[in-house]
């Protein structure tokens, strides 16, 4: 199969397109368990103020577009690599946002990145960011309450997150749950919560494999990956 390409655009904004309800992954009770164009990013991971790092320039220009980050015409860190005071505030406003440790460091958006690039391993498409909303193929955000899909969140209701499968392309985290990039009690792993959800952008059902990531629970503090059931399944799809 030839290679598809994907457009992912990670955003706050509303979009309100009434289409199929979506399928979504939902809290369980804690239980002991043990190159794409995403590489910008994850090569910026664990970044914070007073370094210099290759590509930080293109996560200043994403947060710019998106609202974050505000340079002045005059400033030229803005053009630069040097992680600076307003880098470091914007990533702290976008993580408070998403209700992430707000740290300052790079390192949320690196998550999801991680989980999109676990996927291309197993399948035929390649995806990449893109600053045109309308253009995109994939929307991510987190949303409270009605948000323009007719399947509102209503607070902490058991629903962690919902995506709609293809070609509609809506991911959407509960924001009145708590998500981390590292496990935290009571918090959420931003990642694998993200490897679940787009495995339904892809067109996976949810398994009755416990230990699949496509399994529709997911305990708080957990880090999951891909099982073989996963990975047959996806190979079914797109083989």
């Amino acid at each position: 199969m030839a290679t598809k390409f994907f457009k992912l655009f990670l955003c706050i904004l509303l979009f309100s397109l009434a289409l199929s309800l979506p399928s979504h992954a939902r809290p369980s009770k804690p239980k002991a368990e043990n190159p794409t164009s995403f590489d910008f990013i994850k090569h910026l991971e664990g970044c914070q103020k007073g370094q210099t790092v290759k590509g930080l320039q293109q996560l200043k220009k994403y947060l710019e577009a998106f609202g974050y980050l505000n340079y002045s015409p005059d400033q030229t860190s803005a053009n630069d690599d040097d992680f600076d005071n307003s880098l470091e505030a914007a990533i702290k406003t976008y993580q408070l946002n998403y209700h992430l440790k707000t740290t300052g460091i790079s390192d949320a958006i690196s998550a999801v990145a991680r989980a999109f690039g676990t996927w291309t391993s197993q399948t035929p498409f390649t995806f990449s960011q893109s600053q045109d909303f309308a253009s995109a193929d994939l929307k991510i955000g987190f949303y409270h309450g009605e948000h323009g899909d007719e399947a509102p969140f209503n607070g902490q209701n058991g629903v962690l997150a919902h995506a709609f499968a293809a070609t509609d392309g809506r991911f959407h985290y509960n924001g009145d749950y708590s998500f981390t990039v590292n496990p935290v009690t009571g918090s959420y792993h931003m990642e694998t919560v993200a490897l679940h959800e787009i495995g339904h952008l892809l067109g996976l059902a949810h398994s009755n494999v416990e230990e699949a990531i496509m399994y529709p629970a997911i305990p708080p503090a957990t880090i999951k990956g891909l099982n073989d059931d996963d990975r047959q399944g996806i190979k079914t799809l797109y083989p």
